[in-house]
């Protein structure tokens, strides 16, 4: 549904963890989040597997079991994408100083996204499946690797007792449940809502496609060998990194000075469906800009009120004329013609589709709170069609202290769009 004139919501983003890819060890904690962020590091690294021409990729060191507290008998049973999920969490609610009991005791609720939860592990069951039948997988579909059970087995092993909820579908995913968790905050639904988006998409299937040249001659992801060519916003691209890892937040209503993020917030979003009549299924540019158009009017802002744009560029050249496309038509739709500020870390850690969204949020509150914007990560020489002024090199300060708004655009082949407006309270 689309939100209503002077529909700012308030919620505050408690705390936020994660287990995102680095060269050496992942990357768990906010404040290492935010200095790469801003610092448009890139933890993009070599990578190889049989069968795929992809050669970089954001990829989380280890098993994804070294931080987890539990049995290595239950930790053997876990997923990938349960094991990261569950770190991201945890972290996020050590760094919001909660326990899992506290939430437990509030109205409160788990909201799960993914492009494909466990893919990996169901794909193994199906060959146990065709080599065994029924007796050689019993139960396992249903207790390793089925959608609900990785949300109910988070709820378990972390000792919450909360409903969950599952979310899968493009890469605007998680944007989509960080809405929808906030809005139930706002609305007094719940106290308590955590967000985690996780994906382990590093395997043949996944990379087949987006490995793969359609008639346009473009891919999605990247065939170089250096992950400096990984470039969102530059005049010269060779398409995304492919990532795998978890983002997660925990928001609630109430304030916590001193600890954790604690910043208090005020959004609106909203959800729609642009389409899908283009090669990679983004939907109609004209409609995108139409939706970003009602947005601003909602929120009572224009293009030149807004501190910057951290917008859906990957590094893709079919996704960045999509965004030129939609850019420019906004800006003749509205007659505006101000500066506007681009900026993507799609490049910081690779393109995590399940938590894309989420990571854009959470990049934007760092911006805000450090009143700074931060360079799109591995960006060289700006594309010259963008209608807007991608931010290169090092972070740069918000010269107006009254351009406190942000907005992202979450976007999902087959024309799902997410659009998200973010201010400080």
């Amino acid at each position: 549904m689309f939100p209503t004139q002077g529909a700012w919501k308030p919620v505050t983003v408690r705390g936020a963890g994660f287990a995102l890819p680095g060269a050496d060890r992942p990357c768990h904690d906010y404040k290492e989040f935010a200095d790469s962020v801003m610092a448009g590091s890139c933890a993009i690294t070599p990578f190889e597997l049989a069968g795929t021409p992809i050669r970089v990729a954001g990829q989380v060191p280890g098993t994804g079991a070294e931080t987890l507290d539990l049995p290595d008998r239950l930790v053997s049973r876990l997923p990938r994408a349960s094991r990261l999920a569950h770190t991201a969490v945890a972290n996020a609610l050590d760094h919001a100083e909660l326990t899992a009991a506290e939430i437990s005791r509030r109205d409160a609720v788990l909201i799960v996204t993914s492009f494909q939860f466990a893919l990996q592990e169901t794909a193994v069951l199906l060959d146990r499946f065709a080599e065994a039948g029924p007796a050689g997988v019993a139960f396992d579909y249903w207790s390793k690797v089925a959608p609900g059970s990785i949300a109910s087995g988070l709820c378990t092993n972390l000792g919450l007792d909360i409903p969950t909820l599952t979310l899968t579908g493009g890469c605007s995913t998680s944007l989509r449940g960080f809405e929808l968790a906030a809005s139930m905050v706002a609305r007094g639904e719940v106290e308590y809502a955590v967000v985690v988006g996780a994906d382990t998409i590093l395997e043949p299937l996944y990379l087949s496609a987006t490995g793969y040249a359609g008639r346009s001659g473009h891919r999605a992801s990247s065939i170089s060998d250096d992950p400096a060519d990984v470039r969102p916003h530059d005049a010269v691209q060779t398409g995304n990194a492919p990532a795998e890892g978890a983002a997660a937040t925990v928001l609630t209503s109430a304030r916590n000075p001193g600890g954790g993020v604690d910043a208090a917030v005020e959004f609106i979003g909203f959800s729609s469906r642009n389409g899908g009549g283009n090669p990679m299924g983004l939907g109609d540019p004209k409609r995108c800009a139409a939706d970003i158009r009602r947005l601003l009017a909602v929120g009572g802002v224009s293009l030149g009120d807004l501190a910057f744009f951290c917008d859906f560029a990957e590094g893709n050249r079919q996704l960045e004329d999509f965004l030129c496309e939609t850019l420019v038509t906004l800006r003749a739709a509205l007659a505006d013609d101000a500066p506007l500020t681009l900026t993507s870390q799609e490049a910081c850690y690779g393109h995590l589709p399940g938590a894309a969204g989420l990571l854009k949020v959470l990049a934007s509150l760092v911006m805000l709170t450090e009143n700074r914007v931060a360079p799109t990560a591995n960006l060289v020489n700006p594309y010259p069609r963008l209608p807007a002024r991608a931010l290169a090199g090092s972070s740069e300060r918000i010269a107006d202290n009254g351009r406190r708004t942000a907005m992202t655009v979450g976007l999902s082949g087959g024309g799902d769009t997410t659009s998200l407006l973010l201010r400080l309270a």
